[in-house]
């Protein structure tokens, strides 16, 4: 699909769903009341340990969260993907190359040190985007797909609302992304490739979503086209991105000097693309809210379950 014009999201055109939105029909608790009375987050002492936005996941919690890591990361390797653990923390010519500096500056956290003038990534897109910067790769090379998980680290100045408590928007965060080198004939296949991969797992947790096609205005300067996968959040009453997949074309290439040997000889930038394969927080959110009952319980999807040992999370806070 081309690129619709547009001045605002409202201008975004969805594309695909999987499902409908759960009607639960009995008055549900957002995930932050869930937290409370099954035990599953400790925003309060997160805060004192860190400040707000840091939140501690308690057993459960983390059991789940790993399971979803393994999940996505299995999943996206199936898929062709090779794993890379890269850096959290990065040069600045790094955050300039995949187009967060200079107009993110006010949004990235760095460190405070004569000696190392560094910044903690707020995706792994960034150190990745780097990893060929610089150099001439042979066509034959192409696709390069590559996959990652890290911690996110984002200031996330004045976003803060009483409708995005908890963990809608945190200062740090998991996500497992995707990222890919290519030709400029092979990016459109392989943007869809990703987006595909990323659904393969929501379809896994047995949660709906929707693909949104961003508007020429809603899309970072960054992209050609952009993707944005939302599930439904009960406790906000509206969707939320879990994964926006992005095909760059050339525009971090060239700020990369990222290029390809063509097969006669002519040298050329690539293309890089780019998705979260997916954001665990929300991901978190929408699988809690979804999924619980009205004794105040949770029943997790069955494919999640086997992979963490336990089905149900009872109202008073234990597992079976």
């Amino acid at each position: 699909s081309e690129v619709p014009f547009g001045t605002s999201a409202a201008d975004n055109v969805e594309i695909h769903r999987f499902q409908e939105k759960k009607e639960l029909g009995f008055l549900f608790k957002h995930h932050v009341e869930l937290s409370d009375a099954l035990g599953l987050f400790d925003f309060e002492r997160g805060a004192k340990v860190s400040g707000r936005g840091f939140p501690i996941y308690n057993h459960v919690a983390s059991k789940i969260e790993l399971a979803l890591w393994n999940l996505m990361l299995e999943t996206h390797q199936k898929n062709g993907f090779h794993l890379r653990m890269m850096p959290l923390l990065v040069r600045p010519e790094t955050m300039y190359a995949s187009g967060q500096l200079p107009k993110f500056e006010s949004q990235l956290f760095k460190l405070k040190d004569e000696d190392f003038h560094l910044y903690l990534i707020p995706t792994s897109e960034v150190p990745i985007n780097s990893l060929y910067r610089d150099e001439i790769l042979e066509e034959k090379e192409l696709p390069l797909l590559l996959t990652s998980l890290t911690p996110c680290f984002r200031r996330e100045a004045g976003a803060a609302g009483s409708n995005e408590r908890g963990l809608i928007r945190t200062h740090q965060f998991y996500k497992v992304e995707l990222f890919a080198l290519t030709t400029p004939e092979t990016s459109p296949n392989v943007h869809e490739k990703m987006i595909q991969s990323a659904h393969e797992i929501l379809e896994t947790l047995e949660l709906h979503y929707r693909d949104m096609l961003l508007c020429s205005d809603d899309m970072s300067f960054a992209a050609a086209k952009t993707v944005d996968i939302e599930v439904w959040l009960h406790g906000q009453n509206r969707y939320y991105e879990v994964s926006s997949a992005s095909n760059c074309s050339c525009y971090q290439a060239r700020r990369s000097n990222i290029r390809y040997r063509k097969k006669d000889g002519a040298l050329d930038f690539v293309h890089t693309l780019n998705a979260s394969g997916l954001a665990t927080s929300r991901l978190m959110v929408a699988l809690l809210e979804s999924n619980q009952k009205e004794d105040g319980s949770i029943h997790l999807p069955q494919k999640l379950a086997k992979r963490v040992g336990f089905e149900v999370i009872r109202a008073d806070g234990t597992i079976t």
